[in-house]
């Protein structure tokens, strides 16, 4: 279709092809964000809790790089680790090389509880990213890959701020 169109319109194209790029993206952070808002409580936690768990979910962190990533303080992030602790989600151990530093880890009962509360939007995750070809799929990781680069180096940035 673009083939048969003149060059200021094919620039047109474009343009509003990146703006709905924008807004679908967009959309879909304000979906995560209602998500995020009930996942807590359907565990009975609250937000920042349930943040900590998502970051927690996929490698343990030390004590510092998850005060890093929900953006706590050092006291906070303790305070934080002891609730998740008393509710038997997570845990603490030495760190292997730095023996200043805590490693925060989430137990199998965390991992359990946290995947039962999921399991229909993983589910639903799977299902649609099975229904992709595999030239989608490509495209949809490349580009996932590149927008969490441009959001981790923004958030570097107002870090630094």
């Amino acid at each position: 279709m673009v083939d048969h169109i003149d060059s200021r319109d094919k620039s047109a194209v474009r343009r509003a092809a990146t703006a709905d790029v924008v807004g679908a993206i967009s959309a879909v952070i304000r979906a995560e964000h209602r998500h995020a808002a009930f996942l807590g409580p359907a565990m009975g936690l609250g937000l920042t809790d349930m943040l900590a768990l998502y970051h927690l979910a996929n490698e343990p962190l030390s004590a510092g790089e998850l005060r890093d990533r929900v953006g706590l303080s050092t006291g906070s992030v303790t305070a934080l680790v002891d609730r998740l602790i008393a509710e038997g989600l997570v845990h603490r151990r030495a760190h292997p090389t730095d023996r200043r530093a805590v490693i925060v880890e989430m137990t199998p009962d965390g991992h359990a509880k946290t995947f039962a509360t999921m399991q229909t939007f993983i589910a639903g995750v799977v299902k649609l990213a099975g229904s992709l070809s595999a030239g989608e799929r490509a495209t949809v990781v490349h580009f996932l890959g590149a927008l969490g680069q441009v959001i981790d180096d923004d958030t570097t940035r107002l870090r630094s701020q």
